[in-house]
């Protein structure tokens, strides 16, 4: 029986979902009150909130366990292919585009057990499918932030 950490929603701000284009593939996505939420609610992906010395998690990316066929060696991934945490008033487009990136790694390892050969050659084609994936889920994911969390020095012009 699978175990399942249940989050301690009281200081959650807001979360959604951001699906694949295929649909076949989503993420859910959080925006915590504070990093300590984020902290208590990432664990134990964000080491307990310490990076590089004394450098804090303000984002966090959280890959789901995914399955092995042990009989052909194939991994299995389910269509939740794990979590991003921000917290609020402290993501940037730097802490969304490098979360992201950890997801398109994670992707690719999980869809793509033996990526080398879209690293090594030319293959314009799959590679253009990571590049898509990107450049689709990053405007979904900033956009959303912005219109639930807008950064407290800009100021909204209304026309």
């Amino acid at each position: 029986m699978p175990i399942v950490r249940c989050k301690d929603k009281t200081n959650l701000i807001a979360e959604r979902r951001v699906w694949t284009k295929d649909r076949q593939h989503y993420w859910n996505v959080y925006l915590w009150k504070t990093i300590k939420d984020l902290h208590q609610n990432a664990d134990p992906f964000c080491n307990g909130g310490k990076f590089d010395g004394d450098k804090v998690a303000l984002g966090c990316h959280c890959p789901t366990p995914t399955l092995l066929d042990f009989e052909s060696g194939e991994l299995l991934p389910k269509p939740k292919m794990g979590e991003l945490h921000f917290v609020s008033q402290k993501w940037d487009e730097e802490i969304i585009t490098h979360e992201l990136t950890h997801v398109l790694f994670h992707r690719l390892k999980m869809l793509c057990p033996n990526p080398l050969p879209i690293l090594e050659e030319d293959d314009m084609g799959r590679e253009e499918i990571i590049c898509h994936c990107h450049g689709r889920l990053f405007p979904i994911v900033y956009r959303w932030l912005w219109e639930i969390d807008t950064p407290e020095n800009w100021i909204r012009v209304k026309e």
